[in-house]
């Protein structure tokens, strides 16, 4: 142990402080020495502080919370096969994971006691956990010597500001050499076990040194002031793995390498800058110089930073973005742009109606090319091409003629994505492309062929799979893909509207489903109907819009479907002349001739009673824009439904709420603004510019709504409820996906590529 007492010598202090706890969603993230984000690392999570990556660089440990307000845990995260656990979590809070050098424990400190005491526990769930170090004052561990004999510690409450050492063996401390008033921490052992750096305010500002553990008198300051304006000073020292690079940040945000040698006499070169990192305020050595929030990897080559998780992550998560309101908050969006216009990039992409979702620097797709079922991952910033996947194919199940194999949108949680085909059912990837789990779902019988999307709620996948018989909601494991539940639908015919999120005041998550004749909030846990509303059209295919307490939901099915358009079916009975039970096409009415393939639902090529009943009900169903009320139990039809309004209703575009006006645009460019309290029209007009039909539905942001129509026609207008037109812009292709927006740019799918736009 005469190292170990040599160390002691150093005199290093630990400080009192402890990091403040952070409300805002986290995330650990790759970088390479560029700076270049490279990946997320595991799902997010609050007050994440003291990544330590293993030995083996396999696993992370961090200090985080997991929705407790108050206590943070030892998590340990398996960087390669993207899954977290919980390896200290007793009551109170534990921080500062460190590992020991075969990889197999952990040291870190608790307040279950009562007071910041230092134990060390195995990384086996089931394993042992000892109490090293207890006393009246906070330990915080440091790191553990490369011969596992020993674990440096900071105690706070002190007069001896410095270091402490503790035997792995016998649990003796070594006390600190006293260098007051200075403040030392820090502390890491080089690789080869003789020399230790740390930081101290020994000469005012906080500097990065090493000092020998052999001559613990001689220290070398290895962070300095540097030119071009870049501020001095260093904390949290790293060392990569072969003792020849060191490094450390300074106060500016900015990684820095230090050149070393620690093979004799220790020497050191100039520093380098490597990277500046705007957005991660608060890692570095203003707020707390000891309290790391970065590691780095054996070979010097990759960094795990933590971050707050940027609004981009979750700015269009999903098919129209956050909740599917179709609403990004970001600036500089151009009102003009084209194929030579405002372009920041343009891929080629094979063909597919799926919308584009953003996560994490990455864009999410899913195409199809011949047979092939595709996933594709873009870079954000470029458009290049990281990654494709394919996905089974088991069928090529019918489609109108305006769908695709590929037109559901992905869902991601910003590390992993989720999406479905209807020709094999879901799928989820990492942001590495390895495929996590799949859930073959199908086949289906939508007359139209599926085109409702994956969404969300907490740690489920929620799919809603409308068709001619059979309808179903199901919700999977976002984790593993294991099923939770199905909800039948029974009234659902086909069509394929994405479902919302709705977190009520009290009570479970709701997935707010519309369907034929009726919406339904289902309980995220159970899949229970909790409320449902009815008077919605036959087929509904637009998405809901939530507001408030309001959800506003729009449906079409035909123009006899339209208030004073509607014709009255005869009784089952009437038609059936020869009495078997069915309905032959010769023994049905013109009208339901025109419509057999919709109404023969077995494709039996008869009609029963049942599908005669329901014809009758999709008849006498209603067009209409409804505004209803939020919450309830059971039948709530009467109690919510606000107001209604039933005309220029389209089959497609879903509504948009955005700077208190409601726009709705019809399948044939008919432009309506409402007062969304009470349903009064502030204008109605048809799209000024090229005429054409309107599949994608309306996004907006910085003061701008956009419309897309299937000619690839993009009009803009003015927020506002006088439909004022900033600018009409063509991109010269077909368009059916609806756009998404982020951090200043516009990303537009057409038929054969995907744009972004900026200033």
């Amino acid at each position: 142990m005469k190292r170990y007492g040599l160390l002691a010598a150093l005199g290093v202090l630990a400080c009192a402080q402890q990091p403040t706890a952070e409300d805002m969603p986290q995330e650990m993230v790759w970088v390479d020495r560029s700076g270049r984000i490279l990946g997320r690392l595991g799902a997010e999570q609050q007050s994440i502080f003291f990544p330590e990556i293993s030995p083996d660089g396999r696993f992370i440990a961090v200090s985080a919370r997991d929705g407790e307000v108050n206590d943070r845990d030892i998590w340990i995260h398996d960087a390669a096969a993207g899954t977290k656990r919980r390896a200290a979590g007793a009551k109170g809070n534990d921080n500062f994971p460190i590992w020991s050098p075969d990889g197999k424990r952990i040291a870190f400190t608790s307040s279950r006691s009562g007071n910041y005491d230092l134990y060390v526990k195995s990384i086996d769930p089931e394993g042992p956990e000892t109490a090293m170090v207890a006393t009246e004052q906070p330990e915080f561990p440091r790191h553990w010597s490369p011969d596992g004999r020993g674990i440096t510690f900071t105690r706070a409450g002190t007069a001896a500001r410095g270091l402490f050492l503790v035997s792995v063996e016998d649990r003796k401390v070594t006390d600190v050499l006293v260098k007051p008033p200075a403040w030392y921490d820090g502390a890491r052992f080089s690789p080869n076990g003789k020399y230790l750096a740390y930081v101290s305010n020994a000469a005012g500002p906080w500097e990065a040194y090493v000092a020998g553990l052999e001559n613990p008198a001689q220290a070398w300051k290895v962070s300095r002031e540097l030119s071009m304006g870049w501020a001095g000073g260093g904390g949290q020292p790293r060392w990569r793995a072969d003792g020849k690079e060191l490094f450390y940040v300074m106060g500016n945000d900015t990684m820095m390498s230090v050149e070393v040698s620690t093979s004799g006499t220790f020497t050191h070169g100039a520093p380098k800058r490597l990277f500046a990192r705007p957005g991660m305020k608060g890692n570095f050595p203003e707020e707390a110089p000891w309290l790391a929030r970065y590691d780095v990897t054996a070979d010097g080559q990759r960094f795990v930073f933590v971050r707050t998780v940027p609004k981009a992550i979750a700015e269009w998560n999903r098919f129209r973005g956050p909740n599917g309101s179709g609403v990004a908050e970001t600036s500089g969006l151009p009102a003009e742009f084209g194929p030579a216009k405002n372009v920041v990039w343009k891929a080629a992409l094979p063909p597919g109606h799926s919308s584009p979702v953003l996560s994490g620097g990455r864009i999410f797709l899913t195409a199809f090319e011949g047979q092939k079922l595709l996933t594709l991952c873009l870079d954000q910033g470029t458009g290049r091409m990281l990654w494709r996947r394919e996905c089974p194919r088991n069928r090529a199940e019918p489609l109108d003629k305006r769908n695709t194999p590929a037109s559901p949108t992905p869902a991601t949680d910003g590390r992993n994505v989720y999406v479905f085909f209807p020709d094999f059912g879901l799928v989820s990837y990492g942001s590495d492309g390895n495929e996590r789990w799949r859930a073959p779902l199908g086949p289906f019988t939508n007359v139209y062929g599926m085109g409702a999307s994956p969404i969300l709620a907490g740690d489920k996948v929620i799919v809603v799979c409308d068709q001619s018989r059979n309808s179903f909601a199901a919700a999977f494991d976002r984790d593993d893909g294991r099923l939770h539940w199905t909800k039948a639908r029974p009234e659902a015919l086909s069509g394929h509207s994405t479902p919302a999120v709705y977190e009520p005041g009290d009570g479970p998550v709701q997935i707010l489903a519309p369907g034929s004749f009726r919406l339904d909030a289902y309980s995220a846990d159970t899949g229970e109907s909790i409320w449902w509303v009815n008077g919605l059209a036959s087929e509904m295919k637009s998405a809901p819009v939530l507001a408030g307490d309001m959800v506003y939901v729009s449906g079409y099915n035909t123009p006899e479907n339209d208030p004073g358009r509607q014709i009255a079916i005869p009784p089952f009975d009437e038609r059936d002349s020869n009495h078997d039970g069915r309905i032959s096409r010769e023994e049905a009415t013109e009208h339901a001739k025109r419509y057999f393939q919709f109404l023969d639902l077995d494709r039996d090529g008869y009609l029963d009673a049942g599908e005669w009943k329901l014809y009758r009900a999709t008849m006498a169903a209603e067009n209409g824009l409804l505004a209803i009320r939020l919450g309830g139990r059971g039948d709530s039809t009467g109690a919510s439904l606000r107001w209604k309004y039933q005309r220029a209703v389209p089959q497609l575009p879903s509504t948009l709420l955005y700077r208190e006006v409601l726009y709705m645009i019809s399948d044939s460019g008919v432009l309506t603004t409402f007062n969304p309290a009470t349903g009064a029209v502030h204008k109605q007009a048809r799209l000024r510019g090229p005429a054409g039909r309107y599949f994608a539905s309306p996004v907006a942001a910085d003061g701008k709504v956009f419309f897309l129509s299937e000619a690839g026609v993009v009009t803009v207008v003015k927020a506002g409820p006088e439909q004022e037109m900033l600018a009409v812009n063509e991109l010269d292709d077909e368009c059916y996906a609806t756009p998404a927006i982020a951090g200043g740019r516009i990303y537009i799918r057409t038929r054969s590529a995907l744009y972004c736009f900026g200033r």
